[in-house]
């Protein structure tokens, strides 16, 4: 995998600690050059020491992140420093753990200055800096207590977590194109956040919970589940919640921490028998490419097959034929425009294609193919190759070797549009821009 962190700026906040001080020491060793920030001015100047005189280019800002003033100093610091800034980290956070009923106010709005307005000033500070730029990149850390809520004792730190994704979904959807939006949700990473709680009863249960916890500059082990693949050279592993699997996608791209699950082979035609518009995604020598497809069609049950028809003149289609594997996604209303770009946009026009469309990219372990985040489910395929109907019809047949969907909409073997978020509804193209999405849901 190419290193393309290499000479970027890197700001991250909550970098005297824990995986603040992990993800500098990482990207600094690839090159990056960090801008440290966290109020606990010696260590941050003891970890700067440390990494120049590895050689690599650190500097550091004594930074409260509940003030948006020296925030904007830190970004304009960067700036001074280095002359751009490529990635900001909003890492710095609180985890005061302790019952509702305790009523501890103050941690409460301790943990929302931090955990929410930290980000929130972060954003504010860095936004014009990358809309000047044409390019920036957002990784916001949340955790899987804001994908399921951590109580009793953790409900407030839950509700920061959950604000922070909805922040992070929102900013994705609104700035999107040549700035990009990442969530991390870890799971137990051995830190200082563990220590974060007044309430003596909370902080022994938190610490005993935390003897468990993956060490903060190392990769979970293999028993985590899904692994990552980050487009900065790292791979980062997402320990499962108790209520599923979640994926922290690709560090430049989107965490959408949807709750993925994998779908019984026996049922995969299921999804693509409402007729979806889908995307397809393959990956050869390198070079990825995401293409929309208006005909794609389940085909057999055991094992499962697949149509989809594409033109000899897509670099996608070459890819297939190159690697003889490909996936099949599902996108979603969300992801309407996506969709419109990559399906009238060429990899040979524009190298930059799949940036411009706002597409991130994942893997899941043991399929080195490219899935697209974001949509609702996702098959890859190996080829069955037919050389006539490929060459007389664009025609391409696939096995399905496995399939996942994001069970907040597709569970138990079916779909559940009618009770799911509108914006997890699938496309169906009609004609040029005009689609429409899966209406209600009737039974005979």
């Amino acid at each position: 995998m190419s290193n393309n962190i290499s000479g970027k700026v890197v700001v991250i906040t909550g970098a005297s600690s824990g995986l603040g001080e992990a993800t500098a020491r990482h990207l600094s060793q690839l090159g990056a050059k960090v801008v440290l920030a966290a109020r606990r001015k010696e260590r941050l100047e003891q970890l700067v020491s440390e990494l120049v005189a590895a050689g690599g280019e650190a500097v550091a800002y004594q930074t409260d992140v509940t003030r948006a003033d020296e925030v904007k100093a830190l970004i304009q610091g960067a700036l001074d420093t280095f002359g751009r800034v490529d990635v900001l980290v909003n890492n710095a956070g609180l985890m005061a753990i302790a019952p509702m009923s305790d009523v501890r106010v103050e941690e409460w709005e301790r943990m929302i200055d931090i955990n929410i307005k930290g980000v929130l000033y972060g954003i504010a500070a860095a936004l014009p800096v990358f809309q000047q730029q044409n390019a920036g990149h957002f990784i916001n850390i949340a955790s899987v207590a804001g994908i399921k809520v951590f109580s009793p004792g953790g409900t407030v730190y839950s509700g920061t977590k959950f604000a922070v994704r909805a922040i992070s979904e929102g900013l994705r959807h609104e700035v999107g194109g040549s700035i990009r939006t990442t969530t991390i949700e870890p799971g137990a990473v051995d830190s200082e956040l563990k220590f974060g709680s007044s309430h003596q009863q909370s902080r022994d249960f938190v610490v005993d919970f935390y003897k468990q916890a993956i060490p903060a500059d190392r990769p979970a082990p293999d028993r985590a589940g899904i692994l990552i693949k980050s487009h900065c050279s790292r791979r980062l592993r997402c320990e499962p919640s108790r209520a599923s699997m979640r994926a922290p996608f690709s560090l430049s791209g989107v965490c959408m921490s949807a709750p993925i699950r994998p779908v019984d082979l026996a049922k995969a035609y299921r999804l693509l028998n409402h007729g979806p518009t889908v995307l397809v995604s393959a990956r050869h020598q390198a070079v990825d490419n995401v293409m929309a497809a208006a005909w794609c069609c389940a085909l057999d049950f055991d094992p499962p097959k697949l149509t989809v028809v594409i033109d000899k003149a897509t670099r996608t289609r070459a890819l297939i034929e190159g690697s003889g594997l490909f996936v099949i996604q599902v996108p979603t209303v969300a992801q309407l425009q996506l969709t419109q770009a990559v399906g009238n946009a060429s990899l040979a026009d524009d190298p930059a294609k799949l940036a411009h469309a706002g597409v991130e990219l994942f893997t899941m372990e043991g399929h080195d193919l490219p899935l697209v985040a974001g949509c609702s489910a996702w098959l890859i395929c190996r080829l069955i190759s037919e050389p006539h109907n490929q060459q007389a019809y664009d025609l391409f047949i696939g096995e399905v070797i496995a399939a996942w969907a994001d069970e907040r909409v597709f569970r138990d073997g079916r779909w559940h549009f009618e009770t799911a978020d509108p914006s997890l509804r699938s496309l169906h193209h009609v004609a040029g821009g005009h689609y429409y999405a899966i209406g209600e849901a009737l039974k005979a």
